[in-house]
């Protein structure tokens, strides 16, 4: 039982690339949940939108 609530945690906690790079273009509140859902397992697909979107918001 508690294997299977370790695994359900795990597949929780991960979110496709895709998926973050999308969110951090969804204003300042997006750009904070992808880079806090990005910061487990860093993705290098995830990170460069998220610079991406920082660049945006700053100017």
């Amino acid at each position: 039982m508690e294997n299977s609530n370790a695994q359900n945690k795990e597949t929780r906690s991960t979110f496709d690339p895709k998926t973050i790079a999308i969110i951090a273009y969804l204003t300042v509140i997006g750009l904070v949940v992808a880079f806090v859902l990005n910061n487990d397992k860093r993705n290098e697909f995830a990170s460069f939108h998220i610079k991406q979107s920082l660049g945006l918001c700053s100017n």
